[in-house]
């Protein structure tokens, strides 16, 4: 799937607000972790595998694709799907929520994999409902906060980001009700 040039810088703009907002468990993405292939992102490199010398002769230095040699789109352990999930981001956010998906379904109450469905659905989908504006539904969403109605804020900040991709607030506001939603599951 090919995205325009507007809508990954929105994207990205979007996940680098997302990464502004504070959440408690970073561990999928702290270096020297590795997923069941030995592979894992590194904030400099990538996603990549360190092989251990078992044979091939190869150094373990170079890249790999995401896949790791297992089935694309498929990921077998958390890890592995938020990481597969972060490298999609930008080419194919479809599969980017594909993954996240798979990581919410390994770890049902994760914060980060809840809360990036919520901020990747608006590029992949259509939210449905009826919301004319940007504005009109972010204070909709705001107005569901304070009546601590969380899924009903969290519908209308996501349609508040589907007319304004990569809106910081909105991506804020989606990451914030995320939390309180995943954290009253607890």
């Amino acid at each position: 799937m090919k995205i325009n040039r507007k809508v990954s810088k929105a994207l990205a703009a979007a996940f680098l607000a997302l990464s502004a907002v504070s959440i408690a468990d970073s561990s999928w993405a702290t270096p020297g972790r590795t997923d069941a292939n030995g592979c894992h992102t590194s904030r400099t490199s990538g996603y990549h595998c360190h092989n251990s010398g078992s044979g091939s002769g190869s150094s373990g230095s170079g890249s790999s694709s995401p896949s790791g040699g297992g089935s694309e789109g498929v990921c077998l352990t958390f890890n592995d799907c938020m990481s597969r999930g972060e490298t999609q981001l930008k080419s194919n956010p479809a599969q980017a929520l594909n993954y996240f998906q798979q990581a919410l379904l390994l770890k049902p109450k994760d914060i980060q994999a809840f809360t990036r469905i919520n901020v990747v659905e608006p590029y992949v989908m259509a939210i449905p409902g009826n919301c004319p504006d940007f504005k009109t539904c972010m204070n909709l969403g705001y107005a569901g906060m304070k009546q601590k109605n969380y899924q009903t804020a969290l519908v209308n900040f996501k349609r508040a980001l589907a007319f304004n991709l990569g809106n910081k607030y909105a991506v804020e506001a989606i990451g914030n009700v995320s939390r309180y939603i995943q954290q009253s599951r607890n």
